[in-house]
């Protein structure tokens, strides 16, 4: 688990504080490649929590904000504990539908591949979401322009909107 600390010195007991605090989550869900970025500008802390389930690659990004560190921690903590009992309840679930789905699949044909080239551009979220449900797309390519990184959105199998940012190691 790496902790980042922007605008502002991490403390030791800070630091001790979110690695106990948010380990939980590598310990309990099996969430590996955590990054916490801890920031402060003016009287307001900031969190991210980035992680992937070990399993299945699924990226988890929580982001919260509060007036002390303390507090926000505590605030993504508790925000990331319901998002991912969610989560694994749904996986756990779809494992076992997809389970009982391939007990009837005797072959797997490999579909064919198309590739296309497609310019990827800068723009606000909001702009690639209009885009793509405008287009036939169930996905959208694009660089964001808050955070300069290449993100997709795509609708899940239960049509919510989901968003994928690439976490380098």
């Amino acid at each position: 688990m790496k902790i980042v600390a922007k605008n502002f010195s991490l403390t030791e007991p800070l630091k001790e504080y979110a690695l106990k605090k948010l380990g939980y989550f590598q310990q309990r869900f099996g969430i590996s490649n955590i990054t916490v970025t801890l920031s402060q500008e003016k009287k307001n802390s900031t969190a991210q929590f980035l992680g992937t389930f070990s399993k299945t690659n699924a990226l988890v990004k929580v982001k919260a904000s509060d007036n002390t560190m303390y507090a926000v921690i505590d605030k993504v903590y508790s925000i990331c504990k319901v998002k991912l009992s969610r989560t694994k309840n749904q996986t756990l679930q779809n494992t076992h539908a997809l389970q009982k789905k391939r007990k009837g699949i005797r072959a797997f044909e490999e579909p064919a591949e198309t590739m296309r080239s497609v310019p990827v551009t800068l723009m606000s979220r909001e702009l690639a979401l209009e885009k793509m449900l405008r287009s036939k797309y169930h996905f959208w390519l694009y660089t964001d322009k808050d955070t300069g990184l290449f993100t997709v959105l795509y609708k899940s199998g239960d049509r919510q909107i989901c968003v994928i940012h690439p976490v380098f190691e």
